[in-house]
């Protein structure tokens, strides 16, 4: 044997015990080992259940701190809740007292009520079966209401005659002197007087003016069915308006030449607005219903709807004496302007020179 083998041996035999106890460790290892080895599947099972029971767990603690937090927001918002039910309740309390106070005054209201109506019980007259039946008549119809017409026109056209007619009559007053001049101008150089110079000037107009409300009222009232109450008084009249615009038309073209046609026109468009023709007057603004009584178109409206349909023969006179003013005064301020128109001056004999 070798000095390896040998001492090998020797160490073998100085540590037999040892050797022999190792091994027993060893085989008490191997079948510890082996038991440990069988048992080994069930450990795995029991620790695959406590995990899942961890995962459980766990997600338990997930819905509690979820519940949690939800139980802490309800409770904030009962809290507020709480707070707005306080407030609610002191309201409450205050509106009982107010509520408290009210009855009160209802009751003492109702007292007061309750003495009127035994008062106002005393002082109810007593009627007779008569009287009762004429008291429900009255109190079921209280109000009538009765209507008459004084003075109808009976057609459309009668109602709108009074302003036509007269408004002819002042437009057929223009045209004539728009086509015939107002003055003569050789009777201006003659000898004559000179009213009748003026005169001169409105012989022609005049007569077109009544042959004007001849023809008119005859096609009015043959053709067009026209009726008045007062025809004679109603043709007199018309006749006196023709030669009331006839000479204030004359004078307005003898006075300013050709701007008379001017001022003509522009007193037709005041008179129209003015004549309540249309519209009664006191519809109209408060300058027109000023100046409307001095303006003789005005007074021709009024008085031909009372001859036409009747009504107040005074205002018919007035009207008379307003156009026969409206007639005199145009010829007298007609012939001072003829007359002063006769006077030559430096300006007549050497007009300015015009281009």
């Amino acid at each position: 044997m070798t000095d390896t083998a040998l001492s090998t041996a020797s160490y073998v035999n100085d540590h037999r015990e040892e050797i022999d106890a190792t091994a027993r460790e060893a085989a008490d290892l191997a079948a510890l080992a082996e038991s440990v080895s069988e048992d080994l599947p069930g450990y795995v099972d029991q620790a695959e259940a406590a995990r899942d029971d961890v995962n459980a767990l766990d997600e338990g603690l997930a819905s509690l701190a979820a519940g949690a937090a939800e139980l802490r927001d309800g409770l904030a918002v009962a809290s507020g809740g709480a707070s707005d039910l306080d407030q609610g309740l002191g309201a409450l309390s205050g509106g009982a007292g107010d509520l408290h106070a009210g009855l009160g005054e209802l009751a003492t209201g109702s007292d007061e009520l309750a003495g009127g109506l035994a008062e106002g019980a005393q002082e109810i007259p007593s009627y007779s079966d008569e009287g009762r039946a004429t008291a429900s008549e009255v109190m079921s119809r209280p109000v009538r209401l009765d209507s008459e017409i004084e003075n109808e026109a009976p057609n459309y056209g009668t109602g709108f005659a009074p302003f036509f007619v007269p408004l002819s009559l002042w437009v057929g007053s223009m045209m004539v002197f728009m086509v015939l001049p107002a003055l003569s101008s050789r009777a201006l150089a003659s000898s004559a007087a000179s009213w009748r110079v003026a005169f001169a000037g409105r012989v022609v107009p005049l007569l077109l003016g009544f042959g004007q409300v001849l023809i008119m009222l005859a096609v009015l009232h043959r053709f067009l069915g026209l009726d008045a109450l007062h025809w004679p008084l109603l043709l007199a009249f018309l006749l006196l308006t023709s030669a009331a615009f006839t000479a204030t038309v004359q004078y307005l073209n003898v006075r300013f030449n050709a701007a008379g046609r001017v001022v003509a026109l522009v007193l037709l468009v005041l008179q129209l607005t003015s004549a309540g023709g249309t519209y009664p007057i006191e519809t109209s603004p408060r300058f027109f219903q000023a100046v409307g009584p001095f303006l003789p178109l005005h007074w021709a409206v009024t008085a031909m709807r009372q001859l036409l349909g009747g009504g107040d023969m005074s205002i018919v006179w007035s009207a008379f004496g307003v156009m026969a003013l409206w007639l005199v005064v145009p010829l007298l301020l007609t012939w001072l302007t003829v007359a002063r128109k006769r006077v030559w001056t430096m300006n007549s004999l050497y007009p300015a020179l015009k281009l």
